[in-house]
């Protein structure tokens, strides 16, 4: 990161073990991660290359970013005096938090849900790449932003959402005491020119319709919320399970699928 320099100027007294997952500064650091693959929603796997160890990575969390995470988690680790095998064993368990590109686990339905906390310009941008990099056969995203919140990146993550998703959902995100509509309009702004952008304001049926439409190996994900079990309109704070309308709706195609008239 650009920032290493100059925090490692900032404090030079201390003792600063480097990391990377770029094959262009292998040399340089003192832990790598090499070899890396991507193994869609099944998780990523890769060589972690160290002062100390050399070992293979394999775990069910996903993303790029994982990757730095899990390379500095496990440089920490061995420097507290923790084996190896132990974190291996340990991250070939782990599961994200709840909330954060946690998959839904919905039963025997063709196309895959993802939840995720993402609010920013920066971590919508790191989400849809994870996403890319499972390499759906379409990703749908559906987000809105938060009212008395920064408004200016509003058109900016309308931007990247266009970007990177072929279809996108503009909905409302406690919303709070600004006016939902102007809301969605700057983050549409952003927008411009897509030619798969949908405006739906209620969630909870934003949420049902891109189920009721989903697609063979579509990807749906699902950001703002995240772990998040409640709606912010006004002052009032309402029940707002995002996983559980999910469920719902789910179970509502598959009775349609199965013949059954919806109620």
């Amino acid at each position: 990161d650009p920032w290493a320099g100059r925090l490692m100027e900032l404090v030079p007294e201390c003792r600063w073990i480097t990391c990377t997952a770029d094959p262009a500064k292998f040399t340089e650091c003192d832990n790598a991660a090499m070899r890396i693959r991507y193994h869609g929603a099944a998780g990523i796997s890769f060589l972690y290359c160290g002062r100390d160890a050399i070992f293979r990575v394999q775990t069910p969390l996903v993303g790029r970013y994982t990757v730095y995470n899990i390379l500095l988690a496990v440089s920490c680790g061995l420097q507290m005096g923790v084996d190896p095998f132990t974190v291996r064993r340990t991250l070939a368990a782990a599961h994200p938090p709840a909330g954060r590109m946690q998959r839904l686990e919905l039963g025997k339905v063709p196309f895959t849900v993802f939840i995720d906390y993402a609010h920013t310009s920066a971590a919508l941008e790191q989400v849809l790449v994870t996403a890319r990099e499972m390499h759906p056969a379409k990703l749908t995203v559906l987000f809105g932003c938060g009212g008395d919140r920064d408004r200016s990146k509003r058109p900016v993550m309308g931007e990247i959402a266009g970007r990177y998703a072929d279809t996108v959902v503009i909905t409302d995100d406690n919303p709070r005491t600004e006016d939902p509509g102007q809301i969605r309009a700057e983050i549409l702004a952003g927008l411009t020119g897509h030619s798969a952008c949908m405006e739906i304001p209620d969630r909870r049926e934003a949420i049902r319709q891109v189920i009721r439409e989903a697609a063979a190996g579509e990807m749906i994900l699902l950001c703002g919320k995240g772990h998040e079990t409640y709606e912010i309109r006004g002052k009032t704070k309402t029940p707002f399970d995002e996983a559980e309308i999910v469920r719902d709706a789910v179970s509502s195609r598959n009775r349609r699928d199965a013949g059954y008239d919806e109620e």
